[in-house]
């Protein structure tokens, strides 16, 4: 519940046997009108975004993908590196993220929101 309005989201989650996670939440996002620019997009997706357990945010940056304004980051910490897209469409918010649990998931990743750009055309 976000400022009495019911928010819906739902998550698709994938496990490789290497594994990597592949995972994509959609939520719903009824302020989503009022980020009409990239960089207001950033401003917005940038404060919100927090690292987990002793994790910092590197690679920030304000992407536009499919027509849509959006930001990609890297989670690192000491155990892991999660790789994210975050994109607001229409009145939803998407994250997609890509981690490997011992390994570094880059290629995977790399490969995942490359694969994603296609499926979207």
């Amino acid at each position: 519940d976000t400022q009495g309005q019911k928010v819906h989201t739902i998550t698709y989650t994938s496990w490789t046997k290497e594994q990597v996670t592949y995972s994509i939440t959609c939520s719903d996002f009824p302020p989503a009108h009022l980020f009409d620019t990239p960089k207001k997009t950033f401003t917005m997706l940038k404060s919100a975004a927090t690292p987990a357990v002793d994790g910092k945010l590197e690679d920030m940056q304000s992407i536009t993908a499919f027509g849509h304004n959006g930001i990609s980051y890297t989670e690192k910490s000491d155990l892991f590196s999660v790789y994210n897209w975050v994109l607001i469409v229409d009145k939803k918010i998407f994250q997609m993220y890509v981690s490997g649990l011992n390994h570094d998931a880059h290629e995977e990743a790399k490969q995942f929101f490359e694969d994603f750009k296609l499926i979207s055309q």
